[in-house]
């Protein structure tokens, strides 16, 4: 969720999928699994859970490593800003616990498959005291389109109309079965405010009110008149520390709860009045092959090897992943497909297969390299992996030359397709499997820059992409994530989890992507 100008980079959604403890994503922030239903079924949409029981705090101190870039509508779309701004603005559907409910919506369903339609949430104010209505979610939606707020992800939707007082349908050009969790990202505001005075300084219906945004502290007090209850917290302050400055700021009172940047922070931490909670990263790091070209640049051989899936095989059963995260991974598991266990669409049956160097070796003789080849391998500076991928390489047979990923030129190189073999990391933002199949393994899919083409694949994907069925949507993004994981359209090294630190006097427990909502937070 970075404010970048190009919003289709391949280049910066990959580089940017992980930052040493931190997984960026662009655009929409979706914090767990997604809410699923049947077309012309009772609504199954879960009830907002009550705000965390718990103690009441006069204040709270959260640590954050860079800035909120503004308050919605302004430059909001960085996942932190994004967790920031959901503190005081609401969507239909919004995230408690991780898990994305009812919000401003009380209900949903399908009629058709062209159309979401919304029961909305009586008896809700905004925080300047306008009463919340449907020409306020019209007007909101209508504006994030123009203005592109939540940038394209409103993009399946045609028009928003007003059937009721508490009712609005949303119109889409085609079926979109994963709007809901888009949705939780695209703020609902008072549109007689907003007509009246413009877009600074607007309020919202959440849990929390801004006090104050300042360079490198915001301060936020609670809703007294919050429609899910008030919140245990009376006053949040974020503050801006670097990820060098988190565990002092800890350790001085300076902050409360705080994302951790490493190891050693854990075990200084660990048994000084604060428990160090784990988390999983949903993002997956990989090998990605050149598909597109006959000769590939960066191999000395007059045909791509790449695109013989036994020499993809080869580097598959040639890679010890235990050792390799043992030697350059810091809290790393194997990887068996294309996302990790907290995706609509991992499956479980699906296993990676034990390191076999023997099988590897014969692999590639028998696709026509009993002496291997040279090749070049790209790898992003802050991975940390390009020795171990070199030396497992190797091992095979291959002489290989890694080269580092750091500069806007080099990636810009990569992003045109212009790799051999490149390591890259994904983390699902919807978290449903579909978006990788339609966006990076799909013959048409806009970040396919591998050139990466298989009919049966894309035939499970476009069937998945219009159907609202979970049963039969999970099967389906199941069998296309089997035909990927088998044809190795990428090959999937490991997956990785990260760690907050709560003081002793809070309870708050990190989800999957570790953002901090303050409505989270409870003393205990």
């Amino acid at each position: 969720m970075e404010p970048e100008p190009v919003q289709n980079s391949f280049l910066l959604k990959r580089i940017k999928a992980i930052y040493a403890w931190f997984v960026i994503l662009v655009f929409i922030i979706v914090a767990s699994l997604l809410v699923y239903y049947k077309l012309n079924a009772a609504p199954t949409e879960p009830e907002t859970p009550p705000l965390p029981a718990g103690t009441e705090k006069p204040l709270v101190k959260i640590g954050m490593p860079v800035e909120a870039f503004g308050i919605f509508p302004e430059n909001y779309t960085e996942s932190r800003s994004i967790a920031f701004n959901a503190n005081i603005f609401e969507g239909l559907t919004i995230i408690r616990n991780g898990k994305v409910v009812t919000g401003l919506a009380v209900s949903w369903s399908n009629p058709d498959k062209y159309t979401w339609r919304f029961k909305l949430r009586g008896s809700v104010t905004f925080h300047n005291g306008n009463k919340f209505s449907a020409e306020d979610v019209k007007y909101s939606i209508e504006q994030a389109q123009a203005n592109d707020w939540p940038l394209p992800y409103l993009s399946s939707v045609d028009k928003v109309v007003i059937t009721d007082d508490a009712t609005v349908e949303l119109k889409t050009k085609e079926p979109d079965p994963v709007l809901l969790p888009k949705l939780a990202t695209v703020f609902i505001i008072s549109k007689q405010q907003a007509e009246k005075d413009g877009f600074k300084n607007l309020a919202g219906t959440g849990p929390y009110k801004l006090l104050k945004f300042e360079e490198k502290t915001y301060s936020l007090e609670a809703n007294p008149n919050y429609w899910g209850g008030k919140p245990k917290i009376k006053q949040v302050i974020y503050k801006i520390i670097s990820p060098e400055e988190t565990a002092e700021a800890l350790l001085s009172g300076g902050v409360d709860i705080a994302n951790l940047t490493s190891s050693a922070d854990n075990q200084k931490l660990s048994g000084q009045g604060f428990s160090v909670k784990s988390y999983n990263l949903p993002v997956v790091f990989f090998l990605t092959f050149d598909f597109t070209r006959d000769k590939t640049a960066y191999v000395d051989e007059p045909k791509n090897p790449f695109k013989d899936k036994g020499v993809r095989q080869a580097l598959l059963y040639g890679i010890n992943i235990d050792e390799f995260i043992k030697n350059a991974v810091t809290d790393g598991q194997p990887a068996s497909q294309l996302v990790t266990s907290e995706i609509f669409g991992f499956d479980p049956k699906i296993k990676r297969p034990a390191y076999d160097l023997t099988k590897a070796k014969k692999l590639l003789t028998d696709s026509g390299y009993p002496n291997g080849f040279s090749l070049t391998v790209d790898v992003p500076a802050s991975y940390q992996t390009d020795k171990e991928i070199v030396r497992q390489l190797e091992r095979l047979g291959l002489k290989v030359d890694a080269r580092i990923l750091q500069t806007e030129e080099d990636y810009a190189r990569t992003d045109s397709g212009d790799y051999s073999l490149m390591a890259a990391a994904w983390a699902a933002e919807t978290l449903d499997t579909g978006e990788i199949l339609n966006d990076l393994l799909h013959t048409k899919g806009p970040f396919n820059i591998g050139g990466y083409s298989n009919a049966e694949l894309d035939k499970l994907t476009d069937e998945a992409s219009v159907t609202f069925d979970s049963k039969k949507r999970l099967a389906l993004l199941q069998k296309a994530t089997k035909v990927a994981v088998e044809d190795l359209a990428w090959l999937p090294l490991y997956t990785t989890k990260s760690f907050a630190a709560v003081r002793s006097g809070f309870n708050w427990t990190p989800h999957n992507f570790g953002l901090i909502y303050a409505y989270e937070i409870v003393g205990q």
